[in-house]
Formats: structure tokens, C-alpha cells, sequence
């Protein structure tokens, strides 16, 4: 499996982006082919620049200069024949930038006048298809460098970052800098939104590093660095943990709160009887979730149970490879989840809703059930792994 880390030390924009993945091994031809059924009129430039390290220059070219409106872009998109899954991540990128351009101006399908212009599109669309031809799985990203100042603009002059940019990393971790220039674009905002998959410094083996050169000179190297890693077959993730004592809830609203805690994206929530301060009976409840859902999962501990205060800590998990089979038993089909470790399967665990239901229809042991389907898949997994030895 292959990843990025966009360590972004100089800020980002679409071109930048572009051009470090194309340093990366992207193919200039075929994003352009694949971007030709856009059905706008623009040539892609693209050369090696040395600033400290060699990287590319990516330059749009287009007579093309004016702003569309998103539905008009997203409208050029879904009648290309690019890609099902570059279609709908081009779009989301467009549409995140709109929702935030209706936010900040007031009206709905407002005129994007810097970011619909041709350049724009190819750059987003470009990186899109770049990352597909890549075939990069994962997206991590380091903390965002910000500019300040002021810029000139369709709107007049804007503070840096610009109201468009600051909405967009809303949530992201970011770090305002002195650098009098605008280090973010907006268009850089959008793909950052809709493209990472965690803010976060990776654990991968390197394999290669691009890097995608900005137009503006600033006092450091406007540079962006791409990192490209493989994994080996563990996926390897950060998770957060959120523990809370609580002594003075109705024990009939626990598996209420489970409920809603799973609802609301988390990965695991348990309940953990102890003794507490004035020897007190009470439960630890203990919740895993992705950094993306923390704010749901704190909203449903607050207004479900009556705790004061929270803890939370980040935590690195290891995933082994998993699989589900279906084996036949002679109480029926049943469903068991495979785990492997260094590609022998280590865990076979039957599903217990199939097993459940099977037992409650035929008036057996669901004990029984379970055991019977989990030695069918050994002996299934055991021939399996001779055949391959054979």
C-alpha cells in the first residue's frame, strides 16, 4: 500500500501540489489526456527548477480567464470521461470551496472568479487524477504554515489568509507564521480538506520525495515536499481514547449511551465497573474513535451522562488484515471473520448474530453453534494453507 506525507513547512498551492507529484512520477501526457475531455481549451508547462533541491515548475496555460460558477464546473466534470472516483473527489473539492464561498458572500452558486478560472480546474482535477495514477491509498499531512499580510483579489485587497483559505482549514491543525505573502491558497485549502486522510507524522518505508515549487519568492524555499512511503500488510493508525468516571448515572441508561457513541462513528465504547472516592460504585467509560469524530463523541458524553470533564490521549494501533468468509455447517451458513499475522491466519471468529439466529431458530446451543462453525473454518483455512504449501 502506498501513502503520502505532505509536509507542508512553505504552504500549499494546487500547482505546487501538482508539481510535486508529478516529480513523484505522475505522468504529465496522461493527466493531460485525461483532463482533455474537461472540454476547456489549456497546455500544462512543466520544467525542473533547482531552489536548494531540483522540483517541478507547473504552469497552466489558458486564454480561458473566466470564473464559473461551481455547478457549471461540476457540470464540466460529470460530463467527462474521466473516472468515476476522480469525478466524485473533483466535485467534492469544488463543492467544499462553494459551500464556503456561499458562507462568506451570502448567496448560493456564487461566481468563483479566481478558483473557476481554468488554471484552477486543471490543478484540481490534475492532482486528483495524479494521485489515482499514482496509486496512492492513504494522505497524511503535517501541520499548515500560514502567511500574513495582504493581497489583491477580485474582492479587493484581502488579510492572508484570505476569508476563503481560513474557512477551509477550520479544524486542521495550522501555525501562523511572519511570512508577509499568502502561503495557502484557497485552492490548496480545498484539495487539503477533501484529500487527507490525518493530520499526523507517519510510520512508512521511503520511497520517494517530490517536490513542487511555488511562484512567489519568499524569505524560505516555496517549496512543497511530498513524501511517498509503502506499507508492509499491517495498516498502522492513530486512534484517540476518551475516558470518563462516572458514579451517578442510571445504570438503565448505559447501553443507551453505547448505542448513541456507536452511532455517532466510534470505533469501540466499554463500560468498566470500580470502586471511586468515598467508596462509591462507578463505571470507567472508555471510548475509541478517529480524529475526525472526537467533537460527536465528546458532544454525546456531555449530554448523556453527567460527567464534568473528560481525558483523551492518542494512541498508535496496529491492524491486522482482515477478511470474512462464509462456511457451511450442518446447522447452516455461517459467516467468520479471518485475521492474519504475517499472512497465517491467527483469529477466526464466527459472526454472532448469524450464529444467534441459527441457534434460536433450531433450539440448539448457540455455545455449540459458535464452536462447530469456528472448526469448520479451521479445517477450510488449514487445507487452504497446504494447497498453497503444495
Amino acid at each position: 500500500m502506498k501513502a503520502i506525507y505532505l509536509d507542508i513547512f512553505s504552504g500549499i498551492s494546487g500547482d505546487m501540489f501538482l508539481g510535486a507529484l508529478i516529480d513523484l512520477g505522475a505522468s504529465v501526457d496522461t493527466i493531460k489526456k485525461a483532463l482533455s475531455s474537461l472540454k476547456i481549451t489549456f497546455d500544462i508547462k512543466v520544467h525542473k527548477e533547482r531552489r536548494l533541491v531540483p522540483g517541478m515548475n507547473v504552469e497552466v496555460l489558458s486564454y480561458d480567464k473566466v470564473g464559473r460558477k461551481v455547478s457549471d464546473i461540476i457540470s464540466l466534470i460529470e460530463k467527462s470521461t474521466l473516472d468515476d472516483w476522480i469525478k466524485k473527489t473533483s466535485s467534492e473539492v469544488f463543492r467544499r470551496i462553494g459551500d464556503i464561498e456561499t458562507k462568506i458572500h451570502g448567496n448560493k452558486n456564487v461566481q468563483l472568479h479566481e478558483i473557476g478560472m481554468v488554471d484552477s480546474i486543471v490543478d484540481i482535477v490534475g492532482v486528483v487524477t495524479a494521485i489515482q495514477q499514482l496509486d496512492i491509498g492513504k494522505i497524511y499531512s503535517s501541520p499548515i504554515s500560514l502567511g500574513r499580510g495582504f493581497i489583491n483579489s477580485h474582492h479587493g485587497k484581502l488579510a492572508v489568509p484570505v476569508p476563503a483559505t481560513i474557512e477551509l482549514v477550520r479544524g486542521m491543525p495550522v501555525y501562523f507564521t511572519n511570512t508577509q505573502n499568502e502561503l495557502v491558497t484557497p485552492t490548496g485549502a480545498g484539495l487539503l480538506s477533501v484529500l487527507v486522510d490525518e493530520f499526523t507524522y507517519p510510520s512508512f518505508i521511503v520511497d520517494k520525495v517530490g517536490y513542487g515549487m511555488g511562484k512567489r519568492t519568499l524569505p524560505q524555499p516555496n517549496i512543497l515536499r511530498v513524501i511517498m512511503g509503502s506499507y508492509n500488510t499491517l495498516e498502522k493508525d492513530s486512534i484517540w481514547e476518551i475516558v470518563a468516571n462516572i458514579d451517578d448515572v442510571n445504570p438503565e441508561f448505559h447501553q443507551y449511551l453505547i448505542h448513541r457513541l456507536l452511532s455517532q462513528e466510534a470505533l469501540d465504547a466499554t463500560l468498566t465497573p470500580t470502586m471511586m472516592k468515598k467508596e462509591r460504585l462507578g463505571i470507567i467509560l472508555t471510548v475509541l474513535c478517529a480524529n475526525q469524530h472526537i467533537d460527536m463523541v465528546q458532544d454525546v458524553i456531555f449530554q448523556e451522562t453527567s460527567t464534568l470533564g473528560i481525558r483523551m490521549r492518542k494512541c498508535d494501533r496496529v491492524i491486522l488484515p482482515r477478511e470474512t468468509a462464509t462456511v457451511k455447517t450442518h446447522h447452516g451458513t455461517i459467516r467468520v471473520k479471518i485475521g492474519r499475522w504475517k499472512g497465517d491466519v491467527v483469529t477466526i471468529s464466527p459472526e454472532y448474530e448469524d450464529c444467534k439466529k441459527i441457534a434460536e431458530k433450531k433450539n440448539v446451543s448457540l455455545k455449540q453453534v459458535y464452536y462447530d462453525a469456528q472448526k469448520e473454518a479451521e479445517k477450510f483455512f488449514d487445507l487452504f494453507s497446504k494447497k498453497k504449501m503444495a
